[in-house]
């Protein structure tokens, strides 16, 4: 019964927190005269580019975003690498969950790991990985 409530509990924070990214969103979109119950899917659009042009996050380090009441919007020079995109987003955002699952509080991971994780496969230095013919980058 406890751990059925538990799961309800965690349930609801998951649903918490993507109403909020969506009201965020939405709030966005009207702060800019652009209206979501209009043209949903170009507004939407203009949502992510902007937020990632505000938040000086490059896409092709972050190729893809999650918005509730959506699939994940991914991208890559390819649709097979756009959705190996897709599947890594899931599989990240499940772990993300079922952590919260396993201690509800958690902190957030410090910046200096994230960019331990990222900087080994992904920046100059990189020893982690294979960099493969379709890895994006301009």
């Amino acid at each position: 019964m406890e751990k059925q409530r538990y799961k309800e509990d965690m349930e609801n924070k998951v649903r918490e927190m993507r109403r909020e990214i969506l009201t965020e969103a939405i709030e966005n979109a009207e702060r800019n005269g652009q209206h979501m119950k209009e043209d949903y899917e170009k507004n939407t659009g203009i949502v992510i580019v902007k937020h990632f042009a505000e938040n000086d996050i490059n896409p092709y380090e972050i190729p893809g975003v999650i918005q509730l009441h959506h699939a994940p919007f991914t991208w890559g020079r390819s649709a097979l690498k756009s959705l190996d995109n897709s599947i890594a987003l899931e599989t990240c955002a499940k772990m993300a969950i079922d952590s919260w699952k396993v201690s509800p509080e958690l902190p957030v991971i410090p910046q200096y790991i994230l960019d331990k994780h990222f900087l080994r496969k992904h920046g100059p230095g990189s020893y982690y990985g294979q960099r493969s013919n379709d890895q994006e980058g301009p």
